[in-house]
Parts: structure tokens; sequence; C-alpha cells
């Protein structure tokens, strides 16, 4: 059946095909999925012919502030990347910026691809989806260099799960005496301290508090947790004793997510703060093959279980003001189908799919060190990180941890301005 156009930017079954020839499809994305999207233009062109795509490549700094203006101009892309849990999501809704993609969703059947619970978070208020969510980057990670571990004789805990506090100090300790650097996190990130903070909450806080502090911000959910309560400050209170203690590589507070990796990747640091996409990044930047696994930062309450975090946030739009609308909505067929999501895997270097997949699909023809991380989700569960769906303003913490570390704030200074930026949110909601 030939792709063919509707009125309203749709695709069906009609008598006027859709047709390549002397359009150029937008389509934006950061540089870890870009070769997923190029995978997905090259499907796209063979049912297109002489279909030209022309890929954007953006950075968190632009997802936050200049692509606000780019989206809503006449030079519109095609495919746009929103985070959901950035400011320009909501302002690009409330202006009636985007496209419904109902008719995607049904395509692909993503209702029950997400999951109820994603699936309703993802809907704006008017209960039409007007966003994808491609992949779910499992974050909260630490990589580990095998080597450099197995040359100063380090234990590796099993399970993945660094035990306790001094477990960790004893990990640190040996790597420094070794002449290496503990664990390299960009403090000028913005986003690296955020990361360990989202990871170990679920280990401080119950089920029922972290679900109230997910959606307290919301004036129609009543407020159980305060900020300033135990099970939020004791995270902030272990980041700092991780500080204190050198668990960080040196002046980790003046280097940004690059200059982090490329540390790791010289081979100068043990261990990296880090996401599912992470060795990808160390592999590119070192130009060979690093010999790394994963850990999981002791928990905040012993006995609890440090897991995967899920961010659910990497979302695709269509501008209202796309060019090629019909087009664009193909694209994001082709990219959210239950094969491509699997063949997505191995094409981002090990990013997790957004959609549930079966078994068979989500091992086959993939390296058993591949799919480590991913397989240690499926097998023991992740936690929906905090951060990624509470609004930025409120979930943007590194500002705060930074203070924390050099002495200008303590956590219950940081659990009160947070509540007042709760409530400022609970006011205008």
């Amino acid at each position: 059946m030939a792709l063919t156009a509707c009125s309203d930017g749709g695709t069906e079954d009609s008598s006027e095909p859709l047709s390549g020839a002397g359009k150029t499809l937008v389509v934006q994305g950061s540089a870890y999925f870009l070769p997923v999207f190029k995978e997905i233009g090259a499907q796209l062109q063979q049912q297109l012919p002489g279909l030209q795509i022309r890929y954007d490549e953006l950075t968190g700094e632009q997802e936050t502030s200049t692509n606000l203006q780019v989206v809503t101009s006449d030079a519109a892309p095609d495919v746009a990347d929103i985070p959901t849990n950035l400011p320009p999501y909501r302002t690009l809704l409330k202006a009636k910026q985007l496209i419904p993609l109902d008719d995607v969703w049904a395509a692909d059947d993503l209702e029950n691809g997400y999951g109820k619970d994603l699936a309703n978070s993802l809907k704006a208020g008017d209960g039409h989806p007007y966003v994808v969510s491609y992949s779910r980057t499992l974050y909260g990670v630490v990589w580990y260099n095998k080597e450099i571990f197995s040359k100063l004789n380090i234990s590796v805990p099993a399970d993945h799960q660094i035990a306790t506090m001094a477990d960790l100090l004893t990990i640190t300790n040996a790597l420094r005496a070794g002449g290496y650097q503990p664990l390299a996190a960009g403090g000028a990130s913005n986003y690296h301290l955020t990361w360990i903070l989202d990871s170990l909450l679920p280990t401080s806080a119950t089920p029922e508090q972290l679900n109230n502090f997910v959606n307290n911000f919301d004036q129609k959910v009543p407020i159980t947790v305060d900020y300033t309560d135990k099970s939020f400050t004791a995270v902030l209170d272990r980041l700092k004793e991780m500080y204190d203690n050198k668990v960080f590589q040196d002046g980790t507070l003046g280097m940004d997510s690059p200059t982090t990796n490329a540390l790791f990747a010289s081979g100068k640091a043990g261990m990296l703060m880090g996401h599912d996409l992470s060795p990808t990044g160390a592999k590119k930047t070192s130009k060979t093959d690093l010999d790394l696994d994963f850990l999981f930062l002791p928990p905040i309450n012993p006995g609890a279980k440090t897991l995967p975090v899920n961010y659910a946030g990497n979302t695709l739009a269509i501008p209202k003001k796309a060019k090629n609308p019909a087009i664009a909505k193909e694209f994001l067929k082709l990219l959210m189908n239950k094969e491509n999501q699997a063949k997505a895997i191995k094409w981002s270097g090990g990013a997790a799919p957004a959609i549930d997949l079966p078994t068979s699909l989500l091992t086959e023809g993939k390296p058993a060190n591949e799919m480590g991380l991913l397989s240690y989700g499926a097998a023991n569960g992740t936690r929906d990180g905090w951060a990624s769906i509470v609004p930025a303003k409120l979930g943007t913490t590194d500002p705060y941890i930074e203070k924390l570390f050099t002495g200008a704030m303590n956590s219950a200074e940081i659990g009160k301005a947070l509540n007042g930026i709760r409530d400022e949110l609970r006011s205008s909601s």
C-alpha cells in the first residue's frame, strides 16, 4: 500500500500518494541518537524516492534555550527534539504549536507499548499525545574500567552493587593510591550530580513518598512529603559525604560532561558517572574499545538496592510550522515500530528501547556485553527518575548541590528552597 497524504498532516489509504520528490525533511536530534535517526531516514527514503533529509544536531543547552525560537519560526524542523520535562514543551503546548500524534501512536500501538503510566504521563491535558518517547535512557550508572580495577586488585562488588559507603571509600582510596582519579563526574554539567540524587532517592524514600515527590508540584495532588524531610535530605547529605571524602575527581566542580568523559576515556579515572550511552561516548573519545562494566552507588537505607534510573523524556514532536508533517509522521512511525526499536539498541550503542519488547527482539543478534545493563534492568527493575518527571525548574538541582559542596548551603536550606519552587509551581499549575 502506498503512503498517502491527508489534510491534517497524517497518512491514510487514499488516491493521493505521498511523494518525497523535491522535498527535504529536517530532523533534529542529539549526537547520541542521530545514528538511529539516520538509519530510520534511510528506510524512509527507500519508501519515498527523491526525499532528501537534513539532520540537525542539538546540544542539551540548545534544547532548553534557543530551540524554542527555532521550532516556532518559519524555518521550523519537521521532526523536533522537545524533551517533555523542559520549559519549551509546556510553552509550545500552551501556544498550540504542536501537531497531535494520535495516528502515530495508533500505528505502533504505543498506548500498550509504553504501558499505562508512561502513556498517560506523555499525553497533554486534553488527552492527546503531542510527542513520542523514542528511548528510555538508563542513567545513574557508574561505569568502571575493568583493566584498572584488575591492575590494582580492586574487588568487584557482587551483583553490581556497592553495598556501603565504606566499600565505596575502599575503591576510591585504592584508585587514588594507584595514581588514578576515582569517580569522574561533571560538576559543571548541570545534570551529573542530579543523576546521583535521582539514583539514590528511591533507596531513601518509600514508594509512597517517592510518588508524592514526583507528583506534588501539581496542585491537585495533596502534599504528604516535603523536601526538608529526611527521606530527601539524607540523599543530599550522602552527596556531601562523597565530596568531602574525595570520591569525585579533583576539580569536579569545574568540569563539564565532555571534559569528564575525556578524563575517563584517556584512562586517568577508574570510574565514570554515566548512563547507558556512556560506553559509546567513551569509545569515540578514546578511539579504542574500553573494557567496561557497571556498578551502582551504595543505597541510603541498608538493604535497599540501587537500580538503574529511567528517563523517558527523549521525545520528538512535529511543530505546527513543519513543512512536511505527513512525511514527518511516517518517520516517527518507522522509528517506533518494534523491529526498529530493537535495532536502535545497536545503532545507538546501547540505549534502552522506549517500548516493551519481546525477549526475542531484545536480545537477537546483540553481544552479551552490549546487553548487560539492559538485561540487568529487565531482570531487576528500573526506577522512574524524580528529576526526569518534575518540571526542570524543580528537578535541576546541580546548582544547589554545588553550593552544598562549597558550604554555601546545607541540605535543610536546599530542601526549603525546593519547597518554595514546588509551591510556586502548584500556584500556577
